[in-house]
């Protein structure tokens, strides 16, 4: 009898990555100038930008 796993997609799951980059660029721009805020979200998405590309090179 063959085990029934799960099947990861890995395109589904980098495309909602890629949207919460997305968002976090939206919400960046939005916000008034507050220094603070802005340079964490920033280096969130840098961060998260980072994974991302690591992830996709590997593949």
């Amino acid at each position: 009898m063959a085990s029934i796993e799960p099947i990861w997609d890995a395109e589904a799951a980098l495309y909602k990555f890629e949207c919460a980059l997305g968002i976090l660029e939206k919400i960046s721009d939005g916000l008034p100038e507050d220094k603070t805020t802005t340079h964490a979200l920033n280096g969130l998405h840098s961060l998260m930008s980072n994974i991302y590309a690591e992830f996709t090179a590997e593949m």
